[in-house]
């Protein structure tokens, strides 16, 4: 990369004056030498032929409209995004899914959002989590799409949690998530609404998605998704669910004890289209509340 990068710099600085090419030829040798003594792992479209070694760094570097490429893994657990707009998060075209990775099994998120809006985060392998991606507060439009997350530490809660509060129009999709026995594959809790959850593989955990833990969670959409073998429920609606669609996800597997699953006080969701093979329950309603199923 910075070979590549010294080419470029060095046919720019034709037709320049002596000043000019030598600082560019300075600046090339010092993108080189940094990259090779140290490991670089991301670039920022706010600052042209730069290159960081923390993933970080490369977010810290701007607050709004830009866009971090992503090209080797970095080792760092705990990334943050927050108080950031317009922001992309992509794995660089060509190059291997990048992992974050956490200082020990299960303890530690692998990337924390909060307090930002129109997110996009593409292309990452969060392993080893306690929550893999976390959805905090104040979050709108946040986008996770093709990312893959692996735990199967004991100590996992979550791959992905929208815990807000209020998480609001995000979505989650096309993701691969594979999780130990005690965790959610996706939650969504503290308000959290109008969210997509869409074409996404879970698989493994206790809950395939989880809603409802803490105050209402509402018109959100369960859609297209493949849930195979999760221990409990493939989709659990707890006692604040409201006004959820879940509709055309495949359930697969013995080890989803029921398919869908509605409890206590949700109210008003929508099951529709879904397909059940395996497990002894296809929808199991023991809310008190009326629920759809079309």
């Amino acid at each position: 990369r910075q070979f590549q990068m010294r080419r470029v710099l060095g046919f720019r600085a034709r037709g320049l004056c002596p000043g000019e090419v030598a600082i560019r030829a300075i600046l090339a040798l010092f993108l080189f030498i940094a990259g090779t003594l140290w490991g670089q792992v991301a670039s920022n479209s706010l600052a042209p032929g730069a290159t960081f070694s923390t993933l970080q760094a490369a977010i810290d570097a701007g607050t709004n409209d830009y866009t971090v490429w992503v090209y080797a893994d970095s080792s760092t657990a705990g990334v943050w995004i927050t108080n950031k707009q317009n922001l992309n998060l992509l794995l660089e075209p060509g190059h291997a899914p990048v992992h974050l990775i956490a200082s020990a099994p299960g303890m530690g998120n692998g990337l924390f959002i909060t307090n930002s809006t129109n997110i996009v985060v593409r292309g990452l392998s969060v392993t080893n989590f306690a929550i893999g991606i976390l959805v905090g507060a104040a979050c709108t439009n946040i986008r996770l799409t093709l990312n893959e997350l692996i735990s199967t530490s004991a100590s996992a809660t979550r791959g992905i949690a929208l815990e807000g509060p209020l998480a609001v129009n995000c979505q989650i999709t096309s993701n691969r998530l594979l999780g130990g026995s005690l965790a959610h594959g996706i939650s969504m809790n503290n308000g959290s609404h109008s969210n997509l959850v869409f074409s996404n593989t879970i698989q493994g955990f206790a809950n395939g998605v989880f809603l409802g833990l803490t105050t209402v969670v509402s018109n959100n959409r369960v859609v297209g998704n493949r849930f195979v073998s999760n221990g409990n429920d493939g989709i659990y609606l707890f006692n604040s669910s409201r006004e959820n669609l879940v509709a055309n996800n495949d359930f697969l597997g013995a080890g989803n004890h029921r398919g869908i699953h509605a409890s206590g006080s949700a109210s008003s969701n929508t099951f529709a289209s879904n397909t059940v093979t395996g497990g002894a329950y296809g929808v199991f309603c023991d809310s008190i509340s009326d629920q759809f199923i079309l």
